[in-house]
């Protein structure tokens, strides 16, 4: 029986066989971050794969790598309110969100796979020896 990939890319069909190496892949590229303020796992990044033959975009579900974020996680959705700087519903906006929302998990993980993309990032992430994702 054939292991499952962790992901491969709809247009090309290259696959990648575990996180580490997708995350590795210089090849991909953070677009954006589509969050869902109702179910935040099921929000989306959007990747570039840029390879001879392919340069199409895929998403895939936040959820994938929200264990990497090992910050904050706050309980209440302040998502919409009257306080809500409305970063969630910017998708090119991959900068921090400054409330105590439960929205923020979602951004901070989007900001951790994008530096996790860099090698030495990369590294100091998977081995917890970095300060990212604690807010």
């Amino acid at each position: 029986m054939a292991n499952n990939p962790f992901s491969t890319c709809p247009h090309c069909g290259d696959s990648w066989t575990t996180r580490d190496e997708f995350l590795a892949d210089p090849s991909l590229r953070v677009i954006a971050y589509d969050s869902n303020i109702k179910s935040l796992p099921d929000g989306e990044l959007e990747f570039l794969h840029r390879v001879d033959g392919c340069d199409k975009k895929f998403t895939m579900r936040i959820g994938e790598f929200m264990d990497l974020y090992r910050g904050i996680r706050h309980k209440d959705n302040l998502a919409l309110t009257t306080n809500c700087p409305r970063k969630c519903m910017d998708r090119n906006d991959l900068g921090r969100c400054s409330e105590k929302c439960r929205c923020a998990a979602g951004r901070e993980t989007a900001i951790v796979v994008v530096c996790s993309q860099k090698a030495d990032r990369r590294t100091a992430i998977f081995k917890g020896q970095s300060m990212l994702g604690v807010r």
